[in-house]
């Protein structure tokens, strides 16, 4: 997901560098809000490759094409965001700041995140599940990457200036699958170890 995801994305960076069809303040905060998702995707790749601890648990195909369709209208977000003239011409920095922080917060937080969920399992039992330890963001949410993940795409809303339709479209599915995501693994904690994780 993350390759074609970066890929995608690394597309229509260099397409709207070399072939501008718009230009301004309200381009400008999208090209950035673009680039830092750049880096995000780059990041969860390496997660993937050098954090993540996979067992033998096989994706569904329906997942894969979502998740494959996710990246790719992800990159047509970026691409019709960089591509609508705006009216108003004035640089929104506060909204670039603020939105940096939040990109940030929400990166830091769920690479931590992550690492808690990988250091569950041994090499020797990747196959093993165990419930996360009710600690840090954990204490809080039992799905703190998913909280995070929800918090980056916000962070877009705000670099975009809550004025891109199909960015915060995009904020909209990601909260709903998200928050589906995070009631089903509930479920689950519940189911495999009968406890009771609210």
């Amino acid at each position: 997901f993350y390759l074609f995801g970066s890929i995608s994305v690394l597309i229509i960076l260099i397409r709207h560098q070399t072939f501008p069809e718009v230009s301004g303040e309200a381009y400008a905060n999208a090209f950035i809000a673009c680039l830092l998702f750049e880096v995000h995707l780059i990041r969860r790749l390496f997660e993937c490759v050098c954090v993540h601890r996979f067992g033998q648990s096989q994706m569904h195909v329906l997942a894969y094409f979502v998740g494959m369709a996710h990246y790719a209208l992800l990159a047509l977000t970026f691409h019709c965001s960089m591509s609508v003239p705006e009216q108003s011409t004035t640089f929104r920095f506060p909204c670039i700041l603020i939105g940096s922080i939040l990109f940030l917060f929400g990166n830091f937080g769920q690479y931590s995140a992550h690492r808690h969920l990988a250091g569950l399992k041994s090499r020797a039992e990747a196959n093993s599940h165990s419930v996360p330890s009710r600690s840090g963001t954990f204490m809080l949410v039992l799905c703190p990457h998913y909280a995070f993940e929800i918090i980056i795409y916000l962070s877009l809303v705000v670099m975009t200036e809550f004025k891109k339709g199909e960015v915060i479209l995009m904020f909209v599915w990601v909260v709903i699958n998200l928050t589906v995501n995070a009631y089903n693994m509930k479920k689950w904690y519940q189911n495999n170890f009968h406890i009771d994780v609210s």
